[in-house]
């Protein structure tokens, strides 16, 4: 994912294309047994300045292309993407301060 971070507290700014998010296909609802339904779970990152959790703006075109993408892998409509399909990223990865890496499900981690 796309986004950009900027922190409450210290007002610090940047940039990332490695956001570690998580998408759940066949979600059922309370109401019916229906698994036409999808849950996402985008990880944030802490700040380098001051160490807190930063508020994310999700760049929102990259979001749905990417949760369209899984739900048409989802749905066997295609194949599996070689993961260099294109991906903008915006430098290394800072694993020491993404909470997807902290709870072990980045698929960006380093650690």
């Amino acid at each position: 994912m796309l986004g950009e971070f900027t922190c409450p507290h210290c007002f610090h700014h940047w940039h990332s294309g490695k956001i570690a998010t998580q998408i759940w296909l066949g979600v059922p609802t309370d109401k019916k047994n229906t698994t036409n339904r999808y849950r996402t779970l985008i990880n944030c990152q802490r700040c380098q300045g001051c160490e807190r959790y930063a508020e994310l703006d999700i760049n929102k075109a990259n979001y749905a292309r990417k949760v369209v993408s899984a739900i048409i892998l989802w749905k066997g409509l295609r194949k599996k993407i070689d993961p260099g399909d294109g991906n903008i990223t915006t430098g290394p990865h800072d694993s020491e301060r993404c909470r997807g890496c902290e709870k072990g499900v980045c698929e960006f981690s380093q650690r």
